[in-house]
């Protein structure tokens, strides 16, 4: 299934749209709540075994610039980004990127980056200490310095690591998975539900294509990988993709809590949505089933251009269930139905013809 701006030849599954929808339910579920705009994977230039370009205070100074609320330095190999100077634990998630060969696989591409999301600095270095015989670890258990390598060891050891991370109230994602793995067969991308999965990679049409094909090829499995947008920038401080997060306080604990649950969407504007009482990555309960698809587009970032025409399709495992045209906000209710997998938005520019945002499903079972 490629990815297309144009609605035609996409499977439909035709739903009802409710004229008079009722949006209490979800504007509870979002009660007190504002939208917070960031990236969950970034690099910094932290010295050791960094490879970004800009400083960590070169990235805070840019926050009013790009409209930034939050960035999640995922410096390689070490620790010490966390703790130097200039380290906002306000502005800067806790986290790291390291890779990882599975030795029992056999497949042309048996690699993968991954990005690890921590509670505070030093869980990472307890993480390390608890798996030697995958990163090496050579620094302080909860230091500045040392740095840990990237090995080869069997995917069941890879699962243990994962989780480890959740046990510690952690997060997991797997970055433009199509980038460094190499295979024929989806659910070698699968890490778990729950488990985050980068779809939306710097509005490259390749990379996000690619990654967006795995990622509803999952769906359409009835697995739950949460998707995240990311820049991955490198260089200097950049504005194309972008992630939405509703918070009542943006902290590194809330927006941990965020990624874990799904409700996030990718993309410069923000997306509520829910069935009943389950929202954006929620799984209805037996007392959800078959109540209305509610949703809201809206919150547009500040460097969305004015004047543009967009679609908004609601999306099933059958296929598109609703679309409309027009302006931001986008806002209704669809009557939802029997043995569906899930619920979700997908919003496409027509101005630029490509991709504008995505959110999380709302699962039906």
């Amino acid at each position: 299934m490629e990815l297309t701006v144009s609605a035609e030849n996409k499977p439909l599954d035709p739903h009802k749209k409710i004229k008079y929808p009722d949006f209490g339910i979800l504007y509870g579920l979002y009660a007190g709540r504002k939208p917070f705009r960031g990236d969950f994977h970034c690099h910094a230039a932290t010295g050791g075994t960094s490879d970004g370009k800009a400083t960590l205070a070169e990235w805070k100074a840019a926050a009013s610039e790009f409209g930034l609320d939050f960035i999640a330095v995922m410096d390689h190999r070490q620790v010490r980004h966390m703790y130097i100077e200039n380290y906002d634990p306000d502005f800067f998630m806790a986290g790291t990127e390291p890779a990882i060969t599975f030795s029992d696989m056999k497949i042309p591409g048996p690699s993968i980056h991954y990005l690890m999301f921590f509670r505070k600095p030093e869980d990472l270095s307890v993480l390390l200490d608890k798996f030697p015989d995958v990163y090496g670890f050579t620094g302080y258990r909860l230091g500045t310095e040392g740095h840990f390598e990237y090995r080869a060891v069997p995917r069941e050891r890879f699962s243990e690591i994962i989780d480890e991370v959740y046990r510690m109230g952690g997060f997991v994602s797997h970055p433009h998975p199509i980038d460094v793995m190499k295979s024929d067969n989806t659910l070698d991308y699968f890490f778990g539900d729950g488990v985050g999965f980068e779809v939306m990679y710097r509005m490259n049409d390749r990379i996000t294509n690619g990654d967006y094909r795995l990622w509803t090829e999952l769906l359409a499995m009835g697995k739950k990988p949460v998707m995240t947008s990311t820049d991955d920038t490198h260089g200097k401080p950049e504005n194309m993709s972008k992630n939405t997060v509703y918070l009542k306080k943006r902290t590194n604990d809330t927006l941990i809590d965020a990624l874990r649950s799904g409700d996030v969407n990718g993309g410069k504007c923000g997306i509520r949505l829910c069935i009943g009482n389950a929202s954006q990555g929620s799984v209805c309960s037996e007392d959800d089933l078959g109540k209305p698809f509610t949703y809201i587009a809206s919150d547009l970032h500040s460097s969305v251009p004015e004047g543009h025409t967009y679609r908004l399709d609601v999306v099933t495992d059958r296929g598109i269930a609703y679309s409309e045209e027009g302006s931001f906000p986008f806002t209704g209710a669809i009557e939802t139905q029997p043995d569906r997998l899930f619920y979700r938005i997908e919003v496409y520019d027509l101005t630029e013809n490509r991709l504008f945002a995505l959110s999380n499903p709302v699962y039906c079972r």
